[in-house]
């Protein structure tokens, strides 16, 4: 298994390119007999904007859950920490503190100040803590990854992700659930939760399950992975699968592919395609 995978180099872009998006239809005047009114052009807009939104929620929780994991999978059950857990922390740009360093349940906090660029290339602020009752590979086991004051590329990441432990002896699965807020930018923000299946195995990361939007206005988006994505730990992009956003009476989708490590996905709002670049 290669030891690190990045996820999103400028995770912004991909929020921001999708949001972008709005310009793809003009709105006409209202007209009974015109198919592309001006609300239903609003609607199909805010439908992709939703997709850009879930794109930059996705790759933002990811990347907290990479540097969370990596950063402490290493620790073994017998209660010892391990030097391993020192590079990680060059890679990606944090200091590390845990609490007890000997006995469980851990405490991990990685901080990254006001400000570190990762080898990876991301730049990432505040402070990722991992609190875990037994080591990240045993089974059955509960551990939550809480962010405070946490930026990745400027977009602020709140809220907890649970992982429990269902693993069977070919890969580590976890059951992922978030409940969070995503903040892009001044005028972008809005509520996260999602039910996941994660898988992590020597190629790299799976998911499949749901997740839903919520915005200050109390308008909401579901999304559900349709085909179940696929990022390998060579690739810097999610490569394969699908999943489907709705939006009030409007649903689209994002097609990542079918496997071949690019920056490019389609998506696809009723009968109007677009190629995007997806970081």
């Amino acid at each position: 298994m290669k030891t690190y995978f990045s996820t999103n180099r400028v995770l912004a872009s991909a929020a921001l390119g999708l949001g972008m998006m709005t310009v793809f239809f003009a709105c006409k005047k209202d007209n009974k007999n015109d198919a592309n009114t001006t609300s239903n052009v609003v609607a199909t807009n805010n439908a992709i904007a939703a997709i850009g939104n879930e794109s930059t929620a996705s790759a933002s929780y990811s990347d907290v859950f990479e540097v969370g994991y990596q950063g402490t999978s290493s620790v073994t059950d017998d209660g010892r920490t391990t030097t391993a857990t020192t590079e990680p922390s060059q890679y990606y740009g944090y200091t590390y503190t845990v609490v007890p360093v000997m006995g469980w349940p851990k405490t991990f906090t990685l901080d990254f100040g006001d400000g570190s660029v990762g080898q990876d290339g991301n730049t990432r602020s505040g402070k990722i803590i991992v609190n875990m009752p037994h080591a990240f590979a045993v089974p059955g086991n509960t551990i939550e990854i809480t962010t405070e004051n946490y930026t990745v590329n400027g977009i602020k990441v709140e809220g907890t992700e649970t992982l429990t432990n269902n693993s069977n002896q070919s890969a580590l699965n976890f059951n992922q659930l978030i409940t969070g807020s995503i903040t892009v930018d001044d005028t972008t923000s809005f509520d996260y939760s999602s039910t996941k299946n994660l898988i992590v195995d020597n190629d790299g990361f799976k998911l499949l399950g749901n997740a839903k939007l919520v915005y200050p206005t109390g308008d909401s988006a579901s999304i559900t992975i349709t085909d179940t994505l696929v990022k390998n730990w060579s690739c810097a992009h999610i490569a394969k699968g699908k999943a489907t956003i709705t939006r009030g009476k409007i649903s689209g989708t994002i097609d990542y592919g079918n496997g071949i490590c690019d920056d490019s996905a389609t998506v696809v709002v009723g009968n109007n395609t677009k190629y995007i670049n997806i970081w």
